[in-house]
C-alpha cells in the first residue's frame, strides 16, 4: 500500500475534533479501497412504533425524532434492537402493550431492560444458555439504539456554539458551531482576549438546510463525535440554554433553538443499573448468571481447598535469593 502512494497533502485544524471530523469525510467522499472503518457512514436505519409493532426505517423526520430509536449503522443491528421491543411487548397484556411500544422506541422508560434481564436470569437459571445469549445480544443492540438516542438534541438544534480549552498545553480557547448534527467551523480565541465578536460570528452562522429530515446535514458518525465532544468537562457556552438533559436517554427531551450549554456536573444520571450498559453486554461472552448456575468457569472452590492454601503459603517461607525453592511435592496448586 505505501508503494501505490503517490503524494501526501496535509490539512492543518484548528483541534483534533475538527481533524477526526475531516477524516470521517474524507472517508466518505473518496472511499479508500484499504479503508475498513467508518464505510458505512452514509447508512443509518431508525426503530419506530407503527401499527401497534416496532419498524425499521431508513429515514425519519425531525417531528418525529422524539420516538425513533437510533441511528443504527446497520439494518441487521436495528433489527435486533426490534426484535428485542417485540419480545417485551409480545409478553405483555393488550392494555399496556402500545404505551410500552411507545416508550421503548422513545427510550424514555425501563421497561425494555429490565424485562429482558428478568428473561435472560430465568434461561439461564433453566440452563438454556444458548437462548439467553441471543436475548442478551437484542438487549445489547437495544442499548445501542439508546445510547445513540442522545444524539437527538444535536440533530435537532438548528445552531449550536460551545467553547473549550486549546488541545494539550496551548493556552486560549476554541470555539465551535455545529448546526443539526454537523460542525460548521472552528476558530481559535487568542489567550487574554475577549471572545465577544468571535461569539458574534459563529452565533449568525446561517443553520444547514436539511428539509425537515433528521441526520440529513451530516453522517451519524460526525454526530456522535460532536456528542462526545459535548459531553465533556470544561466546556463553555454562548448562552444559558441548556441542552443537557436532553443528552440523558431517561428521559429523552430536548430543545431545539439557540445554543446549548453542555456540562456533566448538571447532567442527569439515567437510571440505568451498571449491569445493563453497552460495555458489559457486549464484552459479556458467559450467559448474564452463569455464576449462580454452577457455570465450571465459575465453579466454587471445594470446601477447605483456600485454607489450606493458605496454611501450606504460612509454613512455606519465601526462598533468598540463589536458594532453591520449597518442594513441590504437597503442592495444592493445580496444574
Amino acid at each position: 500500500m505505501v508503494s501505490l502512494v503517490a503524494g501526501v497533502r496535509p490539512y492543518p485544524t484548528a483541534s483534533i475534533l475538527e481533524a477526526r471530523i475531516r477524516e470521517l469525510r474524507d472517508i466518505k467522499a473518496l472511499a479508500p479501497p484499504y479503508n475498513s472503518a467508518s464505510r458505512r457512514q452514509g447508512s443509518q436505519h431508525w426503530v419506530i412504533a407503527e401499527a401497534g409493532r416496532p419498524r425499521v426505517v431508513s429515514s425519519v423526520t425531525l417531528d418525529d425524532l422524539p420516538r425513533a430509536l437510533g441511528p443504527f449503522g446497520t439494518r441487521a443491528h436495528a433489527l435486533r434492537a426490534s426484535g428485542a421491543i417485540e419480545r417485551v411487548v409480545a409478553q405483555s397484556d393488550s392494555d399496556s402493550a402500545h404505551a410500552i411500544l411507545n416508550e421503548a422506541v422513545a427510550a424514555s422508560a425501563l421497561t425494555v431492560p429490565l424485562a429482558l434481564t428478568a428473561l435472560m436470569e430465568k434461561l439461564s437459571t433453566q440452563g438454556l444458555f444458548e437462548a439467553a445469549a441471543s436475548v442478551r445480544d437484542e438487549l445489547a443492540a437495544y442499548m445501542a439504539g439508546v445510547e445513540r438516542s442522545t444524539m437527538r438534541p444535536i440533530l435537532a438544534a438548528p445552531r449550536i456554539v460551545w467553547g473549550t480549552r486549546r488541545d494539550g498545553t496551548e493556552a486560549g480557547w476554541i470555539l465551535h458551531v455545529a448546526s443539526h448534527g454537523r460542525h460548521l467551523s472552528s476558530v481559535v480565541i487568542p489567550p487574554r482576549s475577549d471572545p465577544s465578536p468571535w461569539i458574534d460570528v459563529l452565533t449568525s452562522t446561517q443553520p444547514v438546510e436539511t428539509d425537515g429530515m433528521a441526520a440529513a446535514a451530516a453522517s451519524w458518525a460526525e454526530t456522535a463525535l460532536l456528542c462526545t465532544e459535548l459531553c465533556r468537562e470544561g466546556l463553555a457556552s454562548s448562552n444559558g440554554l441548556g441542552l443537557c438533559p436532553g443528552l440523558s436517554p431517561w428521559p429523552a427531551r430536548y430543545e431545539t433553538g439557540g445554543c446549548a450549554s453542555f456540562s456533566p456536573r448538571n447532567r442527569p444520571a439515567a437510571p440505568v443499573s451498571p449491569r445493563l450498559t453497552r460495555g458489559h453486554l457486549m464484552h459479556s461472552r458467559q450467559p448474564p448468571n452463569a455464576q449462580r448456575v454452577g457455570h465450571p468457569r465459575h465453579r466454587p472452590a471445594p470446601p477447605g481447598l483456600v485454607q489450606r492454601r493458605r496454611a501450606y503459603a504460612a509454613r512455606s517461607p519465601l526462598p533468598s535469593p540463589g536458594s532453591p525453592g520449597p518442594p513441590k511435592q504437597g503442592c495444592w496448586h493445580r496444574r
